[in-house]
């Protein structure tokens, strides 16, 4: 008997600190750089701009390697490292004629502060500023790319917006809900299963929670696209945000695909199925 009040005991106190510090479970920044765009044979401009509550972030200007400009590209990475560890996926575009913008949120990279679901939209909120800001960027041509995390943050940013300054939405494996993701994942935990949803509902800021912004972006269009597979954020997330929102709407189904694997060389198809789809955004 002592035993056991003992054990739930522990129980109850670890479960108290993960309610505590689950809401910055989100966030995994990482220091130092994975990728540079020399590496990938690109001209860019290292950049810093500042938010209205004070923090200073940085950030990557990568111009088009192409004479011709095509368009703007706003990336908004995923929940870990820094945003040099999703140039991979993402420096083709800037060779194939697209402006780059990519930068990190607070807390991550070269950025200062902590990150927090307000904060971070912030932070991405400044950084659309900071594009409208350049003359070399047309106006109006801007397209929002967000993986895992930063799609979620790509259709609250773009839902939220009172300004219609935004040419497209593409949310790659987005969650629908803070609360719910993070709820999903306790679930996985054995000792934290059974207060799960008393844990999310206490803990987890959802005020800014997609699923209550992406029926408001039309008439901006919007792509999702979503892995089968995906075990860091499930499938139905994708399915329920596109069910939610308006037209015009496009849902890229990426069968047996994991974790934002569309612009990866496994799946390298992809990559001219974006490029042709960002071409058309183009077309009266």
């Amino acid at each position: 008997m002592r035993f056991r009040k003992l054990f739930f005991g522990v129980l109850m106190i670890v479960g108290l600190i993960t309610l505590i510090s689950c809401d910055h479970h989100f966030y995994q920044p990482l220091k130092g750089e994975f990728y540079s765009p020399q590496e990938f044979q690109l001209i860019h401009k290292e950049v810093f701009f500042n938010t209205p509550d004070g923090e200073k972030l940085h950030g990557w200007f990568i111009p088009s390697q192409n004479s011709e400009v095509k368009g703007t590209i706003l990336h908004l990475h995923g929940n870990s490292a820094n945003m040099t560890n999703y140039l991979y996926y993402v420096a083709f575009l800037a060779k194939a004629g697209y402006h780059l913008m990519m930068f990190d949120y607070r807390g991550f990279g070269k950025s200062t502060g902590q990150p927090s679901p307000a904060g971070l939209l912030i932070d991405c909120e400044a950084a659309l500023n900071y594009l409208h800001s350049r003359e070399d960027v047309p106006k109006n041509e801007i397209v929002i790319y967000g993986q895992s995390l930063g799609g979620a943050l790509a259709i609250t940013l773009a839902g939220s917006s009172k300004q219609n300054r935004i040419k497209a939405v593409i949310a790659e494996a987005p969650f629908s809900s803070y609360r719910e993701v993070a709820e999903e994942k306790m679930n996985n935990m054995v000792f934290l299963k059974w207060f799960s949803g008393i844990a999310a509902d206490i803990s987890i800021d959802d005020r800014i929670a997609p699923i209550a912004f992406v029926d408001k972006i039309a008439p901006i269009p919007l792509l999702i696209v979503h892995g089968t597979d995906d075990r860091v954020v499930p499938f139905h997330h994708g399915e329920k945000l596109y069910e939610q929102a308006a037209e015009p709407k496009l849902f890229w189904v990426i069968h047996d695909g994991r974790h934002i694997q569309m612009l990866s060389k496994f799946r390298s198809i992809y990559r001219p199925k974006l490029l042709e789809y960002l071409s058309k955004l183009s077309e009266p």
